[in-house]
């Protein structure tokens, strides 16, 4: 959970700094968290952000990291659902 926000938070600092290298690498490391967690939606945005990111192509990275937070906050309430049905 951590890790997610401090995630969150060098996307949008490179979002606000016209930083799309380190965007993109944010983005990749998202896309590999989110596939291991079976997060289809976060993985499918974080790609598109990541190829926008490598292609300099700003309309689709300022259209999809926007779904990023709302994504991700899905990811970890689940996350924490299911950790707490499987708990002893």
């Amino acid at each position: 959970e951590a890790e997610s926000a401090q995630r969150l938070e060098s996307i949008k600092a490179s979002l606000e700094n016209n930083d799309l290298a380190t965007l993109g690498i944010e983005a990749h490391s998202l896309k590999g968290t989110s596939a291991t967690f079976g997060a289809e939606k976060l993985r499918l945005v974080s790609e598109k952000i990541e190829k926008a990111a490598k292609m300099s192509d700003q309309a689709v990275v300022d259209e999809n990291v926007p779904h990023v937070p709302e994504l991700l906050e899905k990811v970890i309430v689940e996350l924490n659902r299911f950790s707490a049905a499987v708990a002893p």
